[in-house]
């Protein structure tokens, strides 16, 4: 049997670790972005297995006056929790767009990039009538060991017109944005949501190093997705990762279920 933490306080207005305070606002924001059963990873790299599932999520005025966001947690790796330290925290801030309607979003960490310079730089990339949303992602954790870039795009005819044209720039300034002390090449993660036994399953495809920006930009997101179909005969998905090769070739790392049990590695 799992352990079960009840009531776990998981972000709130007052001062925190990083002496960092989020206004009422941002814990609202957090509040309408967490879903009703998430999962917390550690150091907010998504594409491991999760180390904790949180649901039963509510919004409580504590007794100091300061309003948090609590939830029940199901603890799914207990030496992962304990380095962790809880339950970690993201949510999406700002953002600046160009065009109209993106189908691609890219998600900075502003505590490792700054954030408008990166964005005013991917908007440059752009030929014209392609659109793209750069996001602020806020990250909440004592260490980030690793800087991940996440580029988020709505699968389908539009996303792949973007990666065909923009992509191979994108990626390449993308990867050539150090950051940290000695300075590191961020890892990028392509993320997208595809239907699986007609059930919303998330597709997160991690970029091996050696893989050329051009080729990541060809990855086929489809033939994973129906390669994944297969394989997930009986079991409920929830979250599939997978790794780019030169080539480009995608192959298939981890499989999640809506539980958090890892099936596959």
């Amino acid at each position: 049997m799992r352990r079960i933490i009840h009531g776990q306080v998981i972000a709130s207005t007052a001062l925190d670790s990083h002496g960092e305070r989020l206004s009422r606002d941002a814990i609202e924001t957090l509040f309408r972005q967490l879903p009703e059963v998430s999962f917390s990873f550690r150091n907010h790299d998504t594409s491991v297995g999760p180390v904790c599932r949180g649901f039963n999520k509510r919004l409580q005025e504590l007794p100091s006056g300061e309003v948090a966001i609590a939830l029940d947690l199901e603890v799914l790796d207990e030496e992962a929790f304990k380095t962790a330290g809880g339950f970690s925290i993201a949510f999406t801030n700002r953002t600046i767009r160009f065009g109209s309607d993106p189908a691609v979003k890219v998600l900075v960490n502003p505590r490792q990039f700054p954030f408008e310079q990166v964005a005013q730089e991917i908007g440059r990339l752009l030929p014209l009538g392609e659109s793209v949303d750069v996001t602020e992602r806020i990250e909440k954790a004592g260490v980030l060991d690793a800087a991940i870039i996440v580029v988020a795009f709505v699968a389908g005819g539009i996303a792949k017109g973007f990666f065909s044209k923009v992509g191979g720039e994108l990626f390449d300034y993308l990867k050539k944005r150090r950051t940290g002390s000695p300075p590191v090449e961020p890892t990028i993660h392509l993320q997208t949501t595809v239907e699986v036994r007609k059930r919303p399953v998330v597709l997160l495809l991690v970029a091996d190093p050696a893989t050329p920006p051009w080729d990541l930009a060809r990855a086929d997101v489809d033939a994973i997705a129906s390669q994944v179909e297969a394989l997930a005969e009986t079991t409920n998905l929830q979250r599939v990762v997978g790794i780019v090769r030169p080539g480009p070739t995608i192959e298939l790392r981890l499989l999640v279920s809506t539980e958090g049990t890892i099936i596959r590695r």
